[in-house]
C-alpha cells in the first residue's frame, strides 16, 4: 500500500512540474511499448530544434565573421605602416616608428633594435566597423611590449596602445597613430 501511495505522490509530483514529464514516466510505467518514448522525444525533439536553429544562426555569423578577418589578414599582410608614437606620461615625447605585417607577422623597426623579434599577431571583428591586431613581443633586456591596434575597415587608419614593461618597477605606455601606409613585395617562403 505504501508504495502505491509513493507512486501516486510521484506522479502528482511530475505533473504539477511538467505535463510531458508526466506523460512519459507514465505510459513508459504502463508498458504501452513506444508511448513514454514518443513524449519524451517529442519534448527534447522540440527543444533540440529550437537550440539547433540557434547553433545554426550563431554558426553561420561566426563563419561570416571568420571569413571577413580572414580577407582582411591577407589585406594586412605585406603591409608597412608608418605610426607616431607618444609617450602618454609626457605627450610632448613623440617617436616615429614603422611597424610591418609580413608573412602573417608583426615587427616593429625601433622594437627591432632593441631585441623585440617578429612575433605572431591575431585579428579579431570589434563592432563590426573595426579590426583589432593584437601581439605581444618580448626582449631580454627591454621586458615585454603589448601592442593592441584598431584598424577601420578599409584598413586605411590605424590607431592603438602599446605598452612595454621593462620591468617590474618600470612601464612605458605610448598611444600611435598613423601617419602613413604602403604596400610592400611579399617575400617567399
Amino acid at each position: 500500500m505504501r508504495a502505491v501511495i509513493f507512486t501516486i505522490l510521484v506522479i502528482c509530483f511530475f505533473a504539477s512540474k511538467t505535463p510531458q514529464l508526466l506523460a512519459s514516466r507514465f505510459y513508459g510505467l504502463a508498458g504501452i511499448p513506444g508511448l513514454g518514448l514518443y513524449a519524451k522525444k517529442e519534448k527534447v525533439s522540440t527543444g533540440q530544434n529550437q537550440e539547433s536553429k540557434r547553433i545554426r544562426k550563431t554558426t553561420k555569423a561566426t563563419r561570416a565573421q571568420q571569413a571577413l578577418i580572414e580577407k582582411k589578414r591577407k589585406q594586412l599582410n605585406n603591409t608597412e605602416w608608418e605610426i607616431e608614437l607618444t609617450l602618454l606620461s609626457n605627450k610632448k615625447i613623440k617617436q616615429v616608428d614603422v611597424i610591418t605585417f609580413k608573412n602573417n607577422q608583426f615587427v616593429s623597426a625601433k622594437f627591432s633594435q632593441l631585441g623585440f623579434s617578429a612575433t605572431n599577431y591575431t585579428l579579431s571583428l570589434e563592432k563590426e566597423d573595426k579590426i583589432v591586431w593584437e601581439t605581444m613581443q618580448t626582449s631580454e633586456k627591454y621586458g615585454i611590449a603589448f601592442w593592441r591596434g584598431e584598424l577601420d575597415l578599409g584598413l586605411s587608419k590605424m590607431q592603438g596602445i602599446l605598452s612595454q614593461h621593462v620591468d617590474d618597477k618600470t612601464t612605458n605606455d605610448y598611444s600611435f597613430s598613423s601617419i602613413s601606409k604602403k604596400t610592400i613585395r611579399p617575400s617567399k617562403q
